[in-house]
């Protein structure tokens, strides 16, 4: 009987020894970590994870879990640090490659992401998450054709993840310019998803695919008539006699056709033609012709054009103006929203009648564009210095522009703009003893909404333009008020 006493406590003092030791106090640290981190107490499962390392500082499984916890709450360099600690001592332990793989993501180094994911699911093919965001690793690369085909067969297998794979889907084919598949797959989000956010997301991109589709196509077709009443015709500041009130039928078509049309480089030929016809004072109808042709190249987030704009007009069917224009401009898309404009031109113009005004032009200009989700707002401005054969008809011109562009219920579109000009001349006119400066002020609305089809809209405009001048025979206000009919093609 002594014999079994004294066994029993041996036993027994050896397990208290053994449940004493570190190992185990290390383990029992693991456990209160690993309770803590499930009921969302981040602060307490570090505490306690810390203290297992301590104890058993060559367990892989402790390190990984306390760069978990590190995962979780955002302080990625620690979980970066024992994260390596658990990989050298053990690199299968479960869901290890998994969190390294979303610690690259979170941090955005997503090629280490993608192959890390990879290397998840092509060994359990049960992980769909880890599938899911290694397409989206791809994605964020721009390899696009690769994470397509990843994102269309999540879509079939899962249904959590069907609408934001289909998404993703859906913009991958607009990076590779198929803007067929990718309206699909918008139109069906929009037409069966339950979320009112995926919703707006879907019908977000799916007009920027619509407007794709048609930057897509080689050519463009753009046609307008206006009816207006002009309560002072002129195309000068002086050349209007006093009460040339009148209406005025203009027309404006513009063709142009890509002649290369890769993805990021185009090289397009156009022609423009204007065409304005006045009911009683003939003299005043004026014909443009404007021919072009450019090259475009897209490198994101930047696209350089460069055009070159021969252009003939005419007034009451006698020659009036030649001007050939070389415009190279930089367009630059700082974020999604935001878009700024830079350009130069050179221009040189030729008068058929009054050689004084014949000489060159040099503008630069710049434009910025902020875009919201009802519209967007712009802003501009641009120098301008012109030399002619006589000095009392060249000038500097400095322009500011600011305007809007809104959408307003039942499909109305509401345009805005209004434009300052100062425009100081050098010499002085002879017949006036006086050097000139005029300030022109100018004011539109337009009222807008499609007609029947997409591609039609019908516009109500209203503008005003007041000229001020140091020689009171070019003051003057000219106020237009008419009808417009618009197809974009």
């Amino acid at each position: 009987m002594k014999i079994l006493i004294s066994i029993i406590g041996i036993m027994t003092f050896g397990a208290v020894f053994a449940y004493a030791q570190p190992p185990n106090k290390a383990a029992a640290y693991y456990d209160f970590g690993v309770f803590a981190y499930q009921d969302g107490d981040y602060q307490d499962a570090e505490k306690n994870l810390k203290k297992a390392t301590e104890l058993d500082p060559a367990n892989p499984a402790y390190h990984h879990f306390l760069g978990k916890i590190y995962l979780k709450t955002g302080r990625y360099q620690d979980a970066a640090r024992h994260f390596k600690i658990a990989d050298e001592k053990n690199p299968n332990l479960p869901e290890l490659r998994y969190d390294r793989a979303m610690l690259s993501f979170k941090t955005e180094d997503y090629a280490a992401a993608s192959e890390l994911f990879t290397e998840v699911f092509l060994k359990d093919p049960s992980q769909i998450l880890a599938r899911y965001h290694a397409a989206v690793s791809l994605f964020k690369l721009k390899r696009c054709q690769e994470a397509v085909t990843h994102f269309e067969d999540i879509a079939r297998k899962s249904s959590s993840l069907s609408e934001n794979c289909m998404l993703y889907a859906g913009i991958c084919y607009l990076e590779s310019e198929e803007s067929d598949k990718g309206i699909e797959k918008f139109e069906y989000i929009r037409n069966h998803t339950q979320s009112e956010e995926m919703r707006k997301n879907a019908m977000k991109w799916l007009e920027v695919a619509q407007k794709q589709k048609k930057t897509l196509k080689p050519y463009m077709l753009y046609f307008k008539s206006s009816y207006q009443h002009d309560d002072n015709v002129r195309l000068q500041p002086a050349d209007a006699l006093a009460d040339t009130k009148d209406m005025v039928l203009e027309v404006y078509l513009l063709g142009r056709y890509n002649l290369l049309n890769e993805q990021n480089k185009k090289l397009s030929v156009g022609y423009t033609h204007y065409q304005s016809f006045h009911k009683d004072f003939s003299e005043y109808d004026m014909t443009g012709s404007i021919f072009s042709l450019s090259f475009a190249y897209f490198r994101n987030p930047f696209r350089f054009e460069i055009s070159y704009l021969p252009s003939y007009y005419w007034v009451d069917e006698n020659r009036y103006l030649m001007r050939e224009q070389i415009r190279p401009q930089l367009t630059w898309t700082i974020t999604p929203k935001l878009t700024t404009r830079f350009s130069l031109s050179y221009a040189g113009n030729e008068y058929f009648e009054g050689k004084d005004r014949d000489g060159d032009s040099r503008e630069f200009a710049i434009d910025v564009y902020y875009t919201m989700n009802i519209g967007y707002v712009y802003a501009g401005s641009a120098y301008e210095d012109y030399t002619a054969g006589a000095e009392y008809e060249s000038y500097q011109r400095r322009m500011a522009k600011l305007g809007l562009s809104v959408n307003l219920p039942l499909g109305v579109n509401l345009d805005l703009m209004g434009k300052f000009t100062d425009k100081p001349y050098r010499g002085i006119y002879p017949s006036y003893d006086s050097a000139r400066k005029d300030r022109q002020y100018y004011g539109s609305v337009t009222l807008s909404r499609n007609l029947l089809y997409p591609w039609l809209s019908v516009g109500l405009e209203f503008s005003v333009n007041r000229n001020e001048s140091d020689i009171y025979i070019y003051d003057y206000t000219q106020k237009a008020v008419g009808l417009s009919l618009t197809a974009v093609y």
